[in-house]
């Protein structure tokens, strides 16, 4: 299957999946590393909020000399259960440069267009 085929059929469906989708800042800083949301791209449609500056926690790393990205794309999901507030972090994608660390390799102008609604680039 190649990356057209990839795009074609998985990553549109992990968008329509997600309640939200957002770019977000990485910051391994210890104690507390975490993201920052920069951009929303898929706005949630219920009451659930997400807002740009809002932090989300990381569990670092088990090896400190693992290369850490620079940026990510978050999508969230809906709380499953009743002590769950908000939207829950379903799935992170960490990309360097415009590539996500993915395979088949993604960029992330391409998964943005997906959130858009607009082909990609």
């Amino acid at each position: 299957m190649d990356n057209a085929e990839v795009m074609r059929r998985y990553f549109p469906g992990a968008v329509a999946r997600a309640a939200a989708v957002a770019l977000c800042s990485v910051h391994p800083e210890q104690p507390g590393p975490h993201l920052v949301i920069e951009e929303i791209w898929k706005q949630p449609l219920k009451n659930d909020k997400i807002n740009i500056g809002a932090s989300i926690l990381l569990k670092p790393p088990h090896d400190p000399l693992v290369h850490t990205p620079s940026k990510a794309v978050v999508f969230f999901r809906p709380p499953v259960t009743p002590r769950e507030k908000g939207l829950q972090e379903d799935a992170i994608w960490y990309f360097d440069g415009d590539l996500v660390l993915l395979s088949p390799r993604i960029t992330i102008s391409q998964i943005k267009a997906m959130c858009l609604g607009t082909p990609g680039t």
